[in-house]
């Protein structure tokens, strides 16, 4: 019988964090740069929250009012208290539990360090991967509707 993947096979691993006081132009900077929609937010090598692209869009359009010399930090705009789940946790625990909070990620620790981040877009890399090793590749592109 199959064992069930552990979160440690789909995560992106090594993330990038950002510091919590950090201004949030720098957290718009390392999301663009490596093209990554989530970042873990720590504080005194802590993980406190993580900061979406979507959390970072909405404080950056409210900030527009702002004096050029008023920077709003990553604090102003993170969502504290992560998900956070230990390497070793099995996908389908993870997986349901993101489904039950309606969150796009899970942060993953090992020995209370961070070790990666799993996201739903890791999640569709994988389902795509098990698909295709069931059924083969579609073998051309299908017509747009």
């Amino acid at each position: 019988m199959k064992q069930m993947p552990l979160v440690k096979n789909m995560m992106s691993p090594f993330p990038y964090s950002i510091d919590i006081e950090a201004p949030l132009e720098a957290a718009a900077k390392l999301m663009q740069e490596h093209n990554i929609h989530h970042i873990p937010v720590r504080s005194e090598d802590q993980i406190v929250g993580i900061i979406t692209e979507r959390d970072l869009t909405l404080a950056l359009n409210l900030s527009t009012d702002l004096p050029e010399n008023e920077k709003i930090s990553v604090e102003a705009a993170y969502t504290p208290e992560p998900y956070i789940v230990d390497v070793n946790t099995p996908i389908d625990f993870v997986l349901d539990e993101m489904t039950k909070r309606k969150i796009g990620s899970a942060i993953v620790m090992k020995s209370h360090k961070l070790a990666g981040i799993f996201t739903i877009t890791d999640a569709f890399v994988k389902f795509r991967e098990l698909l295709i090793s069931v059924y083969g590749e579609y073998p051309e592109e299908p017509e747009a509707a």
